[in-house]
């Protein structure tokens, strides 16, 4: 499930929030200011939660956005807070549910940061099994008490979110990468030259085993748009970008990304097949490419979800 990795750090920057709230050139008349570094809609893209694993915990910090530290102790509160969900709806474009209390667990939702420091760490873990891939889901977590400091108003909410397709989630591999010497031609239906891929003519060298690369994640951009692998060189940085019609639930183009176009014989990224059987939640592609030494490559890959 966009692109299921979540970027959001315990670091801390001491003045962010006075920055944005106030932004005044004389710090000594800001007081006390109580923030999340890098949260708010400014880092909205950076709370996205992309899954390495079934359960991933993320940690966050309250900061103390001031001239000096405080001379005493100070508890603050973090919580879930969907107000904040239903105004970033009210804003039009992508619309959200609520994550599902089951899909999260705090550690604690209390913390205290010491006289003379200006940190408390948190942490909360998120449950994939819980999570509907196909659904746009957030979690904003917010500064709800702070005794009395000023919350600011930028940078108090962290907007953890899980953007839904279709096709988000992980895949078993099937399928190979025929590598020719010289150009390959695709002849729909043809007797292969060599390898695994019916219709590849030209002199045959090797292929790859794509199974090997299973499992694939597809992670979603946004509901029409997702990435994946591209054959064995997902990490390499090679990717398909998909897109998709949630409403006739076929996919409607393929290309590779920069790195693809970018690593190989200018133009000749070709896509001959893309489908997507809704019943057996299955993608089917079926691509050629030259590299840059000239070479040519049939790749095809039947992912079918877990």
């Amino acid at each position: 499930m966009k692109k299921l990795l979540i970027a959001v750090s315990g670091a801390a920057f001491f003045l962010t929030g006075c920055l944005k709230d106030k932004a005044p050139n004389d710090f000594s008349t800001v007081g006390t200011i109580v923030e999340i570094p890098y949260s708010g809609l400014e880092y909205f893209s950076s709370a996205s939660l992309n899954f390495t694993s079934d359960t991933i915990t993320l940690n966050f910090s309250v900061n103390i956005a001031s001239p000096y530290t405080l001379s005493e102790a100070l508890t603050v509160q973090v919580n879930v807070d969907d107000t904040k969900r239903t105004a970033y709806n009210a804003t039009g474009g992508l619309q959200y549910e609520i994550l599902p209390a089951e899909a999260y667990s705090f550690t604690s939702t209390s913390a205290t940061i010491a006289a003379g420091s200006r940190l408390a760490s948190f942490s909360i873990s998120f449950y994939k099994p819980a999570i509907d891939p196909s659904k746009n889901l957030m979690l904003p977590i917010t500064i709800t008490d702070a005794q009395g400091k000023t919350i600011s108003g930028n940078f108090g909410t962290l907007y953890y979110h899980a953007i839904g397709n279709d096709l988000a989630g992980n895949y078993d591999v099937e399928g190979y990468r025929d590598n020719f010497i010289g150009g390959v031609v695709y002849v729909p239906g043809a007797e292969s030259s060599g390898g695994y891929i019916e219709g590849g003519t030209g002199v045959y060298a090797s292929s790859s085993d794509l199974s090997l690369n299973s499992p694939k994640t597809v992670l979603p951009n946004s509901p029409t748009e997702c990435t994946v692998g591209y054959a064995n060189l997902g990490p390499s940085g090679w990717e398909y970008i998909i897109t998709y019609d949630p409403t006739t639930k076929q996919i409607t183009g393929v290309d590779g990304n920069e790195t693809v176009l970018t690593s190989i014989t200018a133009n000749s990224f070709k896509v001959y097949d893309h489908s997507y059987d809704a019943a057996l939640r299955q993608i089917h592609l079926l691509s050629e490419y030259t590299n840059a030494s000239g070479n040519g490559r049939l790749v095809e890959e039947t992912m079918t979800k877990q």
